[in-house]
């Protein structure tokens, strides 16, 4: 027990110091991009709704509201991240969070190989291979990303097992999935799926067992997400869209050589030099291993060829045309990523390798060890770059909020009405960055609405297609309530190298907009007086008296004289319902100028509710306390027995 206590600690030491250059003395692993423009804020939001005791189905503060829990990047189930998010400030949490995962998949990776190669020694090494190089320290920009696969090497060792545990594999694949990466989660099951099949094709009827009742455990949060991606146009890719991610054949020099030029978070797919190097010599050793072990490498062979095939695909026309065609396969944005198949294929090779190379030629064996641990060691050094967390603070706190409304972030309430703001594509993109945590018009999220981009053409990052968007838009922006634009000063223009866009403001004083503050002499703020409310009606002799909001619940008091129409200055998406004091029966929302909400109401009425309570919400919950209890049932016999 003490040594495993002390490889576990050293393994850990060994993780953390390698990664201490950018997390100590106020370094913030990740970057200004996903991290700050959406996985902490939204990680930052559900732990408000939590404290708050709201359910958290809505965010009011993208894309005039966007459904919350459906987004299955929030991650809204994951328990790991609730806890840590609730413990520390949102930029420390995502710090915390990044290096646990890492150690989790580390030690996974070490109790899979010490499960398949009886070695300490070749397990500490190659863990260390895994969690300083490839796939894990490229995807440390993408904590869901990073979390899902984190739990590849314990299900590969659940499978492994002399007694598959149907009730424990169950719960691993249910936090695969509330982890948050659809696309992770789909090359995970690629991995498990053919390390199974190839390894342990006898234990079928578990491991289906198994996949089914995690699958059903974690229905909450897939049936609503398969909801909203189907209402989404993230998946309306184009040939060109489907094949400009992937791999060119000179990014294969990567795995050798981690300074290429062509390196980067989205084609980095070096392994370790000397790691790759030992994978290459490994194959001249097939006819040497047993059988168990051939069967192993045969597996690694398959995952290492397979990732690398798809993570080409754009540089084969006809294959990648026939993937274009494929359920899944289709939807892949980013070929290249598939090369962690390959990553996870080489971990498989390189166990069976140096099982076989301990018991020939121990001395070399150790000392190839030792070579790939301190080549691993620094691969971090050479290939990531180190941001400050101060600076990361100031481009993810909500400072215009706080400007606008003399709040400070301490006070960020979820109840106020949201007043919606639009930041120039010029220069940034909406919703990213310094718009985090603010009500926006358009916002960053990849699962953009179908009629909302048909309404306002953006990009899934948030970005105007048409860059005189702001003139060409302008009566619909107007039309949804557009009450606050954030644009670069004149100096920061010319910093930026971006030009003269004095065009732009005459057409804001023009249109009557107000210039009511600056932030750090490169952004000004413009208020239009004349906004049109967030709620409304039609007719003005129907008054509003106050609103009451939360996300997913808003309360009207009104005085209504006449039938008329209740218009809501929020993103149309089935699941809102109306009702009020003169009639109890839920009403639907109606989609308005092809967007926002509007609701019949009668006259005489004095309060309206409108809830948000999407239906595959409730569908989800049921199937999820189904494979609960039966998961329960399984564990409870398997003690009796």
């Amino acid at each position: 027990m003490k040594k495993r206590v002390l490889v576990a600690v050293l393994l850990v030491v060994i993780i953390l110091l390698a990664y201490a250059p950018f997390y100590i003395n106020g370094g913030f692993l990740g970057n200004f991009g996903d991290p700050i423009g959406q996985t902490i804020p939204n990680k930052f939001l559900l732990v408000k709704y939590l404290k708050n005791g709201i359910m958290p189905l809505w965010n009011p503060l993208s894309f005039l509201g966007f459904p919350f829990l459906a987004d299955i990047q929030v991650g809204a189930f994951y328990f790991p991240d609730i806890l840590i998010f609730s413990a520390f400030s949102p930029l420390e949490a995502h710090n915390i969070s990044v290096l646990l995962h890492l150690i989790f998949a580390a030690t996974g990776v070490y109790f899979l190989s010490k499960k398949i190669s009886k070695s300490k020694i070749i397990s500490f090494s190659l863990s260390l291979v895994m969690a300083l190089s490839g796939s894990f320290l490229s995807r440390i920009v993408y904590l869901n990303f990073l979390e899902t696969i984190a739990f590849i090497p314990w299900i590969l060792l659940m499978i492994e097992s002399e007694i598959t545990s149907i009730p424990l594999l169950s719960v691993a694949i249910a936090l695969m999935v509330f982890a948050g990466h659809p696309v992770a989660l789909f090359y995970s099951l690629i991995i498990i799926f053919i390390f199974f099949a190839v390894n342990h094709i006898g234990k079928w009827k578990k491991i289906f067992s198994a996949f089914f009742l995690g699958i059903l455990i974690s229905s909450i949060q897939i049936i609503p997400f398969v909801f909203l991606k189907n209402e989404s146009v993230r998946d309306a890719l184009s040939y060109s869209q489907f094949t400009e991610g992937s791999l060119r054949y000179v990014d294969l020099l990567t795995f050798i050589n981690p300074f290429s030029k062509n390196v980067s978070f989205d084609n980095y797919i070096h392994f370790g030099t000397i790691a790759f190097l030992c994978l290459l010599v490994s194959i001249f050793f097939i006819k040497k291993l047993d059988e168990k072990f051939k069967k192993l490498y045969f597996t690694g062979i398959i995952l290492f060829c397979l990732g690398i095939l798809l993570g080409l695909g754009g540089s084969f026309p006809l294959f990648a045309k026939f993937l274009y065609k494929l359920p899944v396969f289709n939807i892949i944005r980013v070929p290249t990523r598939y090369i962690l198949l390959s990553h996870f294929g080489a971990l498989l090779c390189l166990i069976a390798f140096f099982s076989l190379l301990m018991r020939l030629r121990k001395k070399i064996a150790l000392g190839l060890l030792i070579l790939i641990v301190i080549n691993s060691i620094f691969i971090p050094y050479v290939t990531l770059d180190r941001y400050e967390i101060s600076k990361a603070e100031k481009e993810y706190l909500p400072e215009i909020k706080a400007l606008i409304e003399n709040k400070n972030n301490e006070n960020f309430s979820l109840n106020s009405i949201p007043s919606y703001f639009l930041s120039s594509s010029f220069f940034l993109f909406p919703n990213r960055n310094i718009l985090n945590l603010m009500p926006n018009i358009i916002g960053y999220n990849p699962m953009i609405l179908k009629w909302y981009h048909e309404f306002l053409p953006v990009a899934p990052v948030g970005a105007f297609e048409n860059q005189n968007y702001f003139m060409d838009y302008y009566d619909k922006l107007k039309l949804v309530g557009l009450k606050y634009y954030i644009f670069p000063t004149a100096d920061f223009l010319n910093e930026l190298k971006m030009g003269d866009k004095k065009n732009i403001i005459d057409f804001l004083k023009n249109n009557g907009w107000e210039n009511v503050g600056a932030i750090d002499n490169k952004l000004e703020i413009w208020k239009n007086s004349s906004a049109k409310p967030f709620a409304y009606f039609e007719n003005q002799n129907n008054k509003i008296d106050s609103i009451s909001f939360k996300p997913g619940k808003i309360i009207i008091k009104a005085d209504v004289i006449i039938d008329d129409n209740l218009i809501i200055n929020q993103t149309f998406v089935p699941g809102w319902l109306m009702t009020t004091d003169i009639s109890h029966e839920a009403q639907e929302a109606a989609i308005f100028r092809n967007i926002i909400q509007s609701y019949n109401v009668k006259k005489g009425t004095n309060e309206i509710e409108i809830k948000y309570e999407p239906k595959e919400i409730l569908y989800g919950t049921i199937l999820s306390v189904i494979g609960i209890f039966l998961v329960a049932m399984i564990y409870i016999r398997n003690r009796h027995e």
